[in-house]
């Protein structure tokens, strides 16, 4: 006679969040190999990363800083880095292995932390609160409509098109909120270490 598995029932809990954290074993990098910077939180080891000299941000204008972690040490998949540093002397760069664990250590308890604000938003909602949301969405959307209504209220046209402007792509419409002057990206102020203090001569 069939026997159900001990144990597969999912916890309610579980059940309903829909929304969990990347798998990953760095979160500097993303298992990718090369410093990610999506968040801005290089710019708080090095002011200047990704920006030009009248300070705006562009990614990729630097060069590419290559972690520490397994990932960047696969000759399978990556071979971004040898025994000695880099491979791509001259067309990489790298932090230190303390400042890449502080990176990972930084992103997996934000990860964390929207995970938990994600199912506390969920399980209000269930409760009966239909307008709870985690600040972060609430942000980006009050973002994205107010864009809209500035929009609406110039006129703006799409150039390609007689009418007025018509709805653009999800990815678009974040990318270009995100990156606004007014966006949640443009008001992470760079915060440089500072340099450690001489050692006395032995």
């Amino acid at each position: 006679m069939f026997s159900a598995p001990v144990g597969h029932k999912r916890h309610a809990l579980n059940r309903d969040l829909g929304f969990r954290r990347p798998r990953r074993a760095c979160f500097a990098c993303y298992d990718s190999g090369v410093i990610a910077n999506g968040d801005g939180l290089v710019n708080r080891i090095l002011g200047d990363y990704d920006r030009t000299s009248n300070g705006q941000r562009i990614p990729g204008c630097d060069l590419p800083l290559i972690c520490h972690c397994a990932a960047a040490h696969n000759p399978v998949s990556r071979g971004l880095r040898g025994p000695d540093g880099p491979i791509a002397q001259g067309l990489a760069s790298e932090l230190t292995r303390d400042q890449v664990a502080s990176l990972h250590e930084q992103r997996l308890a934000s990860w964390q932390e929207t995970e938990r604000l994600m199912r506390d938003a969920l399980m209000a909602r269930a409760a009966g609160d239909p307008q709870a949301t985690p600040w972060f969405i609430a942000e980006v959307r009050h973002s994205v409509h107010a864009q809209a209504d500035r929009q609406a209220a110039t006129g703006q046209t799409d150039p390609t098109e007689d009418g007025p402007r018509r709805l653009q792509p999800l990815a678009g419409v974040l990318a270009e909120t995100l990156s606004s002057p007014e966006g949640p990206l443009q008001q992470i102020e760079p915060q440089v270490d500072p340099p450690a203090s001489p050692q006395p001569a032995a």
